[in-house]
């Protein structure tokens, strides 16, 4: 009897010793990489290249547009923050009876709550160079990831201070002009510029009023972000035009 408990006792600790092996090594995967069909686990460092490799990539895919994100808990607190200073905001104006002003938040406030924000890694990605040239093959830090790959986008979307955000079909030779409409743009909107934040996440400040117009094409998957007037807001919360800036570069666009 002793016996049977002593062999017993060695099959409930080699059964707990493999649970706790296989949860440490779960807890050990530097990197991961989130697919749209599946999620890689890295116990080292990879370079961009090991990643590409167990994409499904092919003559559609539009390098131009693929992007990698990386999970940020600092980029989440930051869009908390100003959500919570938008609707104090609203809150400014409505105290002071300046309707159009506080439903101008509104709108915005209902928009970017429903972005998905990561922080986008500044890299051009591209198989074929990850291949040939190192600094396109960049070593991954720790981390968890997104990699978005997609054939040619279809649509520009309008953001920030406009009435209407539904995606616009994209135009070949179309300017900035030629998707946006004057007065769709709400109170406190900036009348003379407009931000085009390409799919590489280069920014791009285009003039948009009769005096500055500028001929200026966006690549499909472009955001159009229409941003504050300079001086428009309180001075306390003139801080909200870059956040807001900033948080469109790290938005995670999907068709």
């Amino acid at each position: 009897m002793a016996r049977m408990l002593t062999q017993g006792g060695q099959l409930l600790c080699l059964f707990t010793l493999l649970i706790l092996g296989a949860a440490q090594a779960q807890s050990t995967s530097k990197v991961e990489v989130q697919l749209p069909q599946k999620t890689l686990h890295f116990d080292t460092n990879p370079r961009l290249l090991d990643v590409l490799r167990y994409t499904d990539h092919d003559h559609t895919t539009y390098w131009p547009a693929a992007t990698l994100y990386r999970d940020s808990s600092d980029l989440q607190q930051r869009h908390q923050q100003f959500l919570a200073d938008l609707a104090e905001l609203r809150a400014y104006y409505l105290a002071r009876e300046q309707q159009s002003k506080a439903n101008a938040i509104h709108l915005l406030l209902l928009q970017v709550r429903q972005w998905q924000l990561a922080e986008r890694i500044d890299l051009a990605i591209d198989i074929d160079r990850a291949r040939t040239r190192i600094q396109y093959n960049p070593m991954l830090d720790d981390g968890i990831y997104q990699l978005q790959l997609s054939s040619r986008p279809r649509f520009v979307f309008p953001v920030g201070l406009y009435r209407e955000t539904a995606p616009l079909l994209h135009r070949r030779a179309g300017t900035v002009q030629d998707y946006l409409v004057s007065s769709y743009r709400l109170a406190l909107a900036d009348r003379s510029r407009l931000l085009v934040i390409q799919p590489d996440g280069s920014m791009h400040t285009v003039g948009v009023a009769y005096w500055n117009r500028e001929a200026f094409e966006p690549k499909p998957g472009a955001q159009l972000l229409v941003p504050f007037a300079e001086r428009a807001l309180p001075r306390r919360f003139r801080h909200l035009n870059q956040t807001l800036v900033e948080l469109a570069v790290h938005r995670v666009v999907i068709e």
